[in-house]
């Protein structure tokens, strides 16, 4: 998709809309407060037309960022809403035209509006050469509106064609598995609709055009190992990367169902509190990789084992807890919003440079049923009340999930690692899904005045009740007050 974008910003006809407007439009980003100025441009207003018509026909997902209001805005929205520049024309003095006289100026007042009407008598001279300087100004601008419009049906017929092509030539080379049949990447039985089809036909199409050559991403150091898959170390281009893959045991095509629609969500995302998405590697797609940026400081749960508490500046503590909730603010603000459903501390990653990212959306999922979704999926230690209860799942299930952080950080310990039973034995599982519940547990904070608004706030995060906890946005305008005070 990138590449269709290129190749219409690469168009000579827009030579004259400015570098930094053509720039952004490359990362899928427009900036309103510069609209009145960029809509006055010819070349900018035609741009602006073309990319739009393009993403609103496509069947591909982008969101466009508005970095003025950091807002996601709707591929119509591009459009200028002002009058193309070139249809303004000056009117010009008419003219009126006798047998037996030259064309002389009309004063435009309302007895002379009929003399606007050339007039002639049988064997006038004049009847065959009558002419007026504004008969030459609506020829001016119907030419131009002519050549407006049969550059842009050139431009998008051209961008089609070559879409198809790419599209047929994809669908021929990128669907074969192993044992050579056809991969069907959201379809289970042969039973299926031309909608599935035509999914997962998209879902080739995108894979492809992020596909890294395998020869080029060299694996150096496996990082970690889950239940699903693991994590490498790898190079690219001289650089570190990530590299995430399914274990060989978890390559059932429902398997690589969820794996690639964690690479579409990922893909959409751009923001600096969430893990950089590279591209995927792949010859067959049973051996789909995902590439993200790589993270030199290990994940959070690591860090805060390694940290003496009292060795955890608070301004760095703040600055963490504060990407994380950017990190949601971006993701409940999305359209559709996105629910992380297992946001903990293994899934921050830290960096001495880059700082706190979020990571890991393998079970993330966009609320389209009205806001909310179900099936509990994440870690137990994090989930919200209602979650364990029927698995209700709504953004503010991601806020409890932070809460939960925000304890973590102020003791390092997991949570409910210290709790107890009447015996002196740590809690069983069991024992604290049952009380999380009931709404009678929840994890220790360290209690020392530095902590005293942090541990209030995060008690709110906690609320059994998913409508009096914070938003997103709450909790980032908190943070950065807190920061304030620190720096005060």
């Amino acid at each position: 998709m990138k590449t269709t974008v290129d190749s219409i910003l690469s168009t000579k006809y827009y030579d004259g809309c400015p570098n930094a407007t053509v720039e952004l439009l490359r990362k899928f980003q427009i900036d309103t407060a510069k609209r009145e100025a960029e809509c006055a441009n010819q070349s900018c207003y035609m741009l602006f037309y073309t990319v739009a018509s393009w993403l609103s026909s496509t069947e591909w997902i982008c969101p466009v960022k508005d970095i003025a209001t950091n807002s996601i805005v709707a591929p119509k929205n591009i459009n200028c809403t002002n009058v193309f520049p070139a249809f303004t024309v000056t009117p010009g003095p008419t003219y009126t035209f006798s047998p037996s006289t030259t064309a002389t100026p009309s004063t435009g007042s309302p007895s002379s509006t009929g003399s606007n009407l050339a007039t002639s008598s049988p064997g006038s001279s004049s009847s065959n050469t009558t002419t007026s300087s504004s008969g030459g100004s609506d020829g001016s601008s119907a030419i131009i509106i002519v050549v407006v419009v049969a550059v842009v049906v050139v431009i998008l017929i051209g961008l089609f064609v070559v879409w198809r092509i790419k599209r047929s030539k994809q669908h021929s080379t990128n669907q074969t598995t192993n044992g050579g049949t056809n991969f069907h990447v959201l379809g289970e039985t042969t039973k299926q609709t031309t909608s599935v089809l035509t999914s997962r036909d998209d879902a080739l199409e995108m894979l492809a055009l992020w596909n890294i050559p395998p020869s080029e991403i060299v694996l150096e150091e496996r990082l970690a190992e889950g239940a699903f898959g693991e994590v490498w170390r790898a190079t690219y281009r001289g650089e570190n990367v990530a590299v995430k893959t399914l274990l060989k045991h978890k390559s059932s095509r429902s398997d690589l169902e969820i794996f690639i629609e964690e690479i579409k969500l990922m893909a959409k995302m751009e923001c600096p509190a969430i893990v950089q998405f590279i591209g995927v590697s792949y010859h067959r797609v049973i051996d789909l990789k995902l590439v993200t940026e790589f993270m030199g400081g290990g994940d959070l749960r690591t860090f805060l084992q390694v940290t003496l508490v009292g060795s955890f500046p608070m301004r760095y503590l703040l600055q963490v807890a504060l990407r994380i909730a950017d990190a949601l603010v971006y993701l409940h603000v999305m359209d559709p919003k996105v629910i992380h459903r297992d946001l903990k501390s293994r899934n921050v990653l830290m960096d001495p440079e880059k700082g706190a990212k979020v990571t890991d959306f393998g079970v993330s999922r966009e609320a389209m049923d009205q806001e909310t979704l179900t099936q509990g999926v994440g870690t137990y230690r994090w989930m919200a009340p209602e979650v364990l209860t029927d698995g209700h799942y709504s953004t503010s299930a991601d806020i409890y999930s932070f809460g939960i952080v925000l304890s973590e950080l102020t003791t390092h310990q997991l949570p409910y690692a210290d709790m107890t039973n009447a015996n002196g034995h740590p809690l069983s599982d069991t024992a604290i899904i049952a009380q999380v519940m009931r709404g009678d547990l929840q994890p220790t904070f360290r209690h020392e005045p530095r902590f005293v608004q942090l541990n209030a706030f995060a008690k709110k995060c906690l609320d059994i009740t998913p409508s009096k906890r914070p938003t997103a946005m709450e909790a980032a305008y908190f943070l950065r007050l807190e920061l304030r005070a620190v720096d005060a």
